[in-house]
């Protein structure tokens, strides 16, 4: 069981979830994730795992949108306080 989300994004803000790991999949678009201070590139197919309590962020391309999905173990509800991402 997971969460599942599509999300578009250009850029986000660095952040940590405490309560579950996620999980990215690339459906579209370029650029990086950055996660515990190492950056690494993405594409269409990519696939990132991040564990719960490390600080992670993404950026676009300059032009482009990077559209993934997210899965987010264990599953919660998301008005539980846990699933909140904490910024850095």
């Amino acid at each position: 069981m997971a969460n599942v989300h599509v999300v578009s994004v250009t850029k986000g803000s660095p952040h940590l979830h405490e309560a579950y790991d996620e999980t990215y999949y690339v459906l579209g678009g370029t650029g990086r994730i950055c996660i515990a201070d190492e950056s690494y590139p993405l594409r269409p197919g990519s696939v990132a795992v991040i564990p719960a309590g490390l600080v992670h962020s993404r950026e676009a391309t300059p032009g482009e949108t990077l559209r993934f999905v997210i899965f987010g173990t264990p599953p919660l509800p998301l008005d539980d306080p846990r699933a909140a991402p904490k910024s850095k």
